[in-house]
């Protein structure tokens, strides 16, 4: 750090290092100092394998990962999840993508403002060769925003996509219960026909004594079936 110069992190958490920042200011520099530490890079991230493998677990992943090529990642995810199958999960995840997006904007453009108000002449304590630096930070900080904003619409975007999705399933569940209904519609009327309690002895229905009425009603009731089965065919329905 240009005003305490190096100081280790290693083993610490960012609360843990915001602490020791504050101290070390307090005594140096400043009577009530305040210190943000946020994490930008991971050195290793935890992966779950699990299925048909022979030491299913939580594994280390070594190698450096920003928090935004995470944050791409797990939006990747959910946008392969929402498309495929989505659940009720898939709504919640998307959900903290969104919260977590919305919390890290606010602090990019805290951060952007800070590093722009220190950037300029009357602020104390900054050297003119430090501003150099901090325009680059100042460039970084902007890049870093624009892409959380690009996530942001992205992950909007999916929660629009989870909802095409549950409607396109409801439509699919309605169609089934609207074609079985449509082949049961026929059916119900002919049973309903038939068992009307008509006296036969004065010349109502005269087929229901009939010796092969019965074979008759199922024949009627398989050449209807199989009728609407074609139509619908030809109609495209399934």
């Amino acid at each position: 750090m240009e005003l305490l110069g190096p100081v280790k992190a290693s083993g610490l958490t960012p609360k843990e290092l915001e602490f020791i920042l504050q101290e070390q200011l307090r005594r140096t520099y400043m009577k009530d100092p305040h210190v943000g530490v946020f994490v930008r890079e991971l050195e290793s991230h935890p992966v779950s394998v699990v299925g048909a493998v022979k030491k299913p677990g939580v594994f280390q992943i070594r190698g450096t990962r920003t928090v935004i090529e995470m944050l791409s990642r797990h939006l990747e995810d959910l946008e392969d999840e929402s498309l495929a199958e989505p659940t009720n999960e898939t709504l919640s995840h998307i959900h903290l993508a969104r919260r977590a997006l919305a919390v890290f904007h606010r602090i990019e453009w805290a951060e952007r403002e800070t590093v722009l108000a220190m950037m300029r002449p009357e602020t104390p304590f900054i050297m003119p060769e430090t501003r150099t630096y901090l325009r680059d930070c100042f460039d970084h900080s902007v890049a870093v925003l624009e892409l959380v904003e690009t996530y942001r619409d992205t992950a909007n975007g999916l929660m629009e996509v989870y909802l095409m999705q549950s409607s396109n399933r409801m439509n699919e569940v309605m169609k089934t219960l609207a074609i079985i209904t449509g082949f049961f519609m026929p059916l119900s009327f002919l049973t309903g026909l038939y068992g009307m309690n008509f006296d036969r002895d004065v010349g109502n229905m005269p087929e229901l004594g009939w010796r092969f009425g019965y074979s008759f009603f199922w024949c009627l009731v398989a050449v209807v079936v199989m009728g609407l089965f074609f139509w619908m065919r030809r109609m495209k329905w399934f």
